[in-house]
Formats: structure tokens, sequence, C-alpha cells
């Protein structure tokens, strides 16, 4: 006959079922995060990068404007650096129920900001879509990466913006011409992919290509459910 079997009391840990976050919820909000540093530092560096040229091309020949775009690069690395440490920030799992991050800036201003940096940006924006919100935050993202990608691949191309509440959906549209000048040699990202997959978890579609012009279109589409 055996005799009784004896188990070490396991401690109770006070808190831990409610402490510990699942990790799906981590794994989601670390997506987001890789997500977001993407946009914010490719968005940076390549208007650095166009601000660059644009002050070599006329450092000898027009040294005021050439100290303007280097004054225009230190703005938008600060501006970067800024942004990247606002989301490090928020590195680890976020409380439940806290609410989606906002946007650094308005529509308008973003684009007002890749416009001074040299690229031709002509906007219609909807005073209706709110840049609040896991809507607001998407517009903003998928207008960022498709201006970016504009002036990646077509630096000094007229570039034309529309943003618009119709039907129930908000509509982006985002088209540049053929390149002004050669673009800078690069591999390319995962940009656009990241902007699909955006896109597609709040329901919303995307399509990007050549025009018949030689330039670039982006358009995303998606439903207006999270705007007030």
């Amino acid at each position: 006959m055996s005799g009784p079997s004896w188990r070490r009391p396991r401690p109770e840990r006070q808190g831990w079922p409610e402490t510990r976050p699942p990790v799906a919820r981590w794994r989601k909000n670390a997506a987001g995060l890789l997500a977001n540093v993407h946009d914010v530092a490719a968005h940076g560096v390549s208007l650095i990068v166009v601000q660059s040229v644009a002050a070599q091309a006329v450092f000898d020949s027009a040294p005021d404007r050439a100290r303007a775009a280097l004054e225009s690069i230190e703005s938008e690395a600060h501006g970067t650096l800024v942004e990247m440490r606002r989301l490090l920030g928020g590195l680890g799992p976020r409380p439940e129920g806290e609410g989606t991050p906002s946007p650094p800036e308005t529509l308008e201003q973003l684009v007002a900001r890749v416009a001074s940096a040299g690229q031709p940006v002509t906007a219609e924006i909807d005073s209706n879509v709110h840049a609040g919100g896991s809507l607001g935050l998407t517009v903003y993202r998928c207008l960022q990466e498709a201006l970016t990608n504009a002036v990646k691949h077509a630096p000094g191309s007229p570039t034309s913006v529309v943003v618009r509440c119709a039907g129930g959906r908000v509509e982006i549209e985002v088209e540049n011409g053929p390149p002004a000048r050669p673009a800078e040699p690069g591999e390319g990202g995962r940009g656009l992919a990241g902007m699909r997959e955006r896109v597609g978890i709040l329901g919303g579609t995307m399509a990007a290509g050549p025009t018949a012009r030689g330039g670039f279109r982006v358009q995303v589409s998606m439903p207006t459910g999270d705007l007030p």
C-alpha cells in the first residue's frame, strides 16, 4: 500500500490572471507598432533625401535656397525623431480599453509639410474626415504612405490628393505624374503592402498601379463606421 501523495502548495500570485495580457494582444500591438515605425521612418527619410538632393543642386549657385533646404532637413529630422520616440514610448501592451493613438498632425499639415519639401502637391480634403479613432489614424497613415511613395519614386512630379466622404465611405486618391527628375535608386519596400493590410482590417479596399500618363495612382476606400 502506497503512502499518501504530498504536493507542495502552489503559492498564490496576486492579480496574475488579471495582469497577464493575452499573447494575442501583445502580438497585435507589436505588429501595429512595427507598421507605424515603418511609416514614420520611411516618410521622414524620403523627405530628407529629396531635400538633400535639392540643397546640393543649388549649393553654389543659390546658397540661400540651399540653406533653406538644410533648415528644412533639420526640422524634418527633429520631427521624425519626436514621432519615433512617441511611438516607442508606447512599447509593450496597452491597457485594455485604451484608445487608438491620434496622428501627430492633421491631414492638411501633412500635405503642407510634403509640399514644403519640394513636392508640388494640390489637395482637396473633405472637412468631414476627422483624424481620430482607428479610421482616422488609418486615413492619415495611408495618405502618408502614398505621399512617401510619390516623393520617393517621382520626386518633383505634380501630385494630387483627394480625401472625401461619399456614400458611407471615406475615399483617398493620390496620383503623381512621371518623375520630374531621376528617383533615388533603392529596393522596393513593403509600404503599399502594409497599407493594404491596414485598410483590410477596417473592411476597406485598396488599389495601386501605373497610370496611362506614366505616373502612379493609389486609391483607398473604407466604410465610415468609425467617424462621428
